[in-house]
């Protein structure tokens, strides 16, 4: 038997299962058909991926699947998180027809953006009220938008900045604008995030299981859909395998992971039952863990202090964290292979030193570059001496801060802007949330989420570049923040 076609047995096995667990945790107001109509179509989009041999055959009867199974009064935003993430980033060149060399690049998540998020677009301009650049954060969105459009037409043909702008169309604008839109009140609010916590909860499983297996499920997807070599490396970190499940990169499923733990902060003051609470908990702990990537467990520290930062007795309770911390680290290194865990802490063990000095010789390198091209960047700033220099062993730059890309690729103008809307949303929640004085209020249970979620996302993406979902996902969080200042208040 194939090995694809092995992993794929195994994948529909944990997905089963997650999906169960899932079920368990659903909050109040989620119908039981409604998660199993979810779970039915993720696996039938997965045995597509892995049984069609052909990307234009698993495109087609994916989307032949997903327009079957979509209802006109179906939440557009919780659709789109269950189908994300179901195979990895996959991508083929659409053909020019002799026209152009090629129309543009379709993966996997850009088609899920095009055949869930695009009609659901084109429905909301035709009856929401709520104007696009109302807002500040949506005006630093349009203006990033078009100045990554203007600078394409300084560097590049015609033809690639009209790729460019339909790149942008698709991967930030749609999941902003759909998720700031489509979600009205706090039901359709529960019911996207709980989907984003299944999709982590399932895919919990897989992690947890190439784990401990040593074997990467989606490895060689790529290669039987004929779109390339194997997706993602078999990359070790102190003597484990780095879990990738359909993230791509152990780090993106990480940040995935942490993204999903906020929400379920929120998620979990909705479930009844201890046990289960417990049970989602551990999972999606274990989900971040096994990755073994530090950039997302610092930018979990960095959410976990600012949701208990933002809540009742606030320095009482990191007072506890901060001591539970000191007092838990020779605890671990007493314990069996917690020395090897303890070797992964950031900033305590010493496990692969030189990718942090990585880090500090790229930041150093690439802020003389930006200052070369301070207001606008270039599209060039690979082949400078500078970078030049940080050339890996695989013969790449990896710029593993998207602050850092974003930079030189648009300079400080394109980086205002680009943080500018992570401010101005952040600044939303927090003024909405100041408003709200019990904490035990639903609303506010959620606004301390997203804020925390929030900057648990601007502290990570220093640590990884904006490949694959990871730029889809932050976009798509800062929609959902900017719907959480437009629910009534006072909504349960």
């Amino acid at each position: 038997m194939q090995e694809h076609i092995r992993a794929l047995i195994v994948i529909i096995l944990m997905a089963l299962i997650g999906f169960a667990i899932a079920k368990k945790l659903a909050p109040k107001g989620i119908m039981p058909a409604e998660i199993s109509r979810w779970r039915n179509l993720w696996l039938a989009v997965v045995i597509a991926a892995f049984v069609a041999h052909n990307f234009w055959i698993y495109l087609i009867l994916s989307g032949i699947f997903i327009f079957l199974s979509t209802t006109k009064d179906q939440n557009k935003m919780a659709l789109f998180f269950i189908l994300l993430f179901v195979i990895p980033p996959l991508e083929i060149q659409v053909p020019g027809f002799g026209l152009v060399n090629y129309l543009f690049a379709l993966n996997h998540p850009r088609f899920i953006t095009l055949i869930v998020l695009l009609p659901a677009a084109l429905a909301i301009s035709q009856k929401n009220n709520f104007k696009f650049t109302k807002i500040w954060a949506d005006k630093f969105l349009l203006l990033y938008i078009l100045l990554i459009f203007g600078l394409g037409l300084r560097d590049t043909t015609l033809t690639d900045a009209l790729r460019l702008l339909f790149y942008s169309f698709t991967d930030i604008f749609l999941p902003y604008f759909v998720a700031s839109r489509a979600i009205k009140d706090l039901s359709n609010m529960r019911t996207v995030l709980y989907a984003f916590v299944t999709s982590a909860v399932v895919l919990a499983f897989i992690a947890i299981f190439e784990s401990g297996k040593q074997w990467l499920l989606y490895n060689q997807l790529g290669v039987a859909l004929g779109t390339g070599d194997s997706i993602g490396n078999y990359l070790g970190r102190s003597g484990g395998l780095r879990a990738i499940a359909s993230l791509g990169h152990p780090i993106i499923l990480g940040y995935f992971m942490t993204i999903a733990i906020g929400f379920y902060l929120y998620l979990s003051s909705t479930i009844q039952n201890k046990s289960i609470k417990k049970i989602g908990a551990i999972l999606l702990g274990l989900g971040l863990f096994v990755p073994l990537s530090r950039g997302p467990w610092v930018g979990a520290l960095a959410m976990f202090v600012t949701y208990l930062a933002l809540g009742p007795s606030p320095i009482k309770k990191l007072g506890t964290l901060f001591i539970v911390g000191i007092f838990s680290l020779p605890i671990l290194a007493m314990l069996p292979g917690g020395g090897k865990v303890m070797e992964l802490i950031p900033f305590v063990g010493q496990t692969e030193k030189g990718n942090i000095e990585y880090r500090e010789q790229l930041f150093e390198n690439a802020l003389i570059v930006i200052k070369n091209n301070l207001f606008f960047g270039s599209s060039n700033y690979l082949e400078t001496p500078e970078m030049q220099a940080m050339i890996q062993g695989e013969g790449i730059v990896d710029v593993v801060n998207t602050y850092l890309s974003v930079a030189l690729d648009t300079g400080i103008v394109g980086l205002s802007l680009f943080v500018g809307v992570f401010l101005a949303v952040i600044l939303g929640v927090r003024k909405k949330l100041k408003r709200i004085k019990d904490y035990r209020q639903q609303q506010h249970l959620l606004g301390r989420s997203l804020l925390a979620i929030i900057v648990s996302m601007m502290v990570t993406i220093a640590t990884v570049s904006s490949i694959a979902t990871v730029a889809i996902i932050y976009w798509s969080i800062l929609g959902i923040g900017v719907a959480y200042t437009r629910i009534p208040e006072g909504e349960l």
